[in-house]
């Protein structure tokens, strides 16, 4: 069994995302062994597979951080309903509340 020379995955990708996941790749083309891997790191098997696999899709690339962004947003409001909603707030004055109450006979599609 290899000497544990390096530290956990925790650790690492507190710091450096980017060069623990390389280590991971790095340790797996050493040993070939995912069990190993994940011991060496005291992560999960799971954890190693899942940064070979972005590595095998999209090499270098696929270990960069992955955007936390929501792709969608159902209940955003929609562009033409914000740019009435503005331009009263610009011609009135009005804040939220009469805002409501004064658009809230309005339907909107």
């Amino acid at each position: 069994m290899i000497e544990n020379i390096y530290p956990t995955y925790y650790e690492l990708c507190k710091s450096a995302p980017l060069l623990a996941r390389k280590a991971i790749v790095r340790a797996y083309e050493e040993t070939g062994n995912i069990s190993e891997v994940a011991r060496l790191f005291r992560t999960t098997r799971k954890t190693v597979r899942k940064v070979l696999r972005r590595w095998r899709e999209r090499g270098e690339e696929g270990l960069k951080d992955l955007s936390r962004r929501p792709r969608r947003s159902p209940r955003k409001t929609s562009a033409a309903v914000e740019g009435l909603i503005v331009a009263e707030r610009e011609r009135t004055g009005y804040g939220r509340d009469r805002l409501e109450t004064k658009l809230a006979g309005i339907h909107f599609q």
